[in-house]
């Protein structure tokens, strides 16, 4: 098949933007900084652990083009993090750097035969825990297979609100009916109490 000359400028133009476009994309480096010493000591002082002298990269967006979703991963003691995500002192910096810091401490200690499932899981509980100021994490199971992440703290304040807003509910329902119907109604509630039993959801630590 033959090119006319428009063909060829179209074909040169787009091959020559691509070479532009890929000549600026490898010639923007990674920017490179050593983890600081606080978050270091912090880490290491809550995980009884000692952490290999570890560097983060903050890279360009184009590095993670595979990973949309990803903002960071971790390999060996260099923790790779989407420069645009990067923002020290932000609650979801502090969550990626803790996440990452987990892996490195991994791989610190040497523990190459944990199941790649139990390890993520870690980095998942530590990232929950310093969002929660340290307190410990618990599981609610809302619906089978579905659970969201609370404190015992937390999960007090979310009993107490409840039980107050039943409470003014099953009162101005009493307040509308007759004295037949409250009676019905109020042993409905009774029924309903003993099946839910002592704890509405389940609680659970991973």
């Amino acid at each position: 098949m033959e090119c006319n000359s428009s063909t060829k400028k179209i074909f040169s133009f787009v091959t020559k933007a691509g070479e532009r476009r890929k000549t600026r994309k490898s010639s923007t480096p990674s920017q490179i900084i050593p983890l600081d010493e606080q978050t270091k000591n912090d880490f290491e002082l809550r995980h009884d652990t000692k952490l290999k002298d570890t560097m983060i990269y903050l890279d360009p967006d184009y590095k993670f083009i595979l990973s949309p979703a990803l903002l960071g991963f971790a390999v060996e003691n260099r923790i790779h993090i989407r420069k645009s995500k990067y923002n020290p002192g932000s609650t979801e910096t502090d969550q990626i750097v803790e996440h990452e810091l987990t892996h490195v401490q991994q791989y610190s200690e040497g523990r190459i035969n944990e199941s790649v499932d139990e390890l993520e899981m870690e980095a998942n509980f530590n990232e929950t825990l310093h969002l929660h100021n340290g307190e410990e994490v618990r599981y609610v199971e809302y619906a089978p297979g579905k659970y969201w992440e609370t404190t015992e703290k937390e999960y007090k304040i979310f009993l107490n609100k409840v039980a107050t807003e039943f409470e003014h509910n099953v009162e101005s329902n009493l307040r509308s009916m007759a004295n037949a119907e409250q009676l019905r109604y109020l042993l409905s509630l009774q029924e309903w109490a003993q099946d839910m039993f002592d704890e509405p959801f389940s609680l659970r630590r991973w």
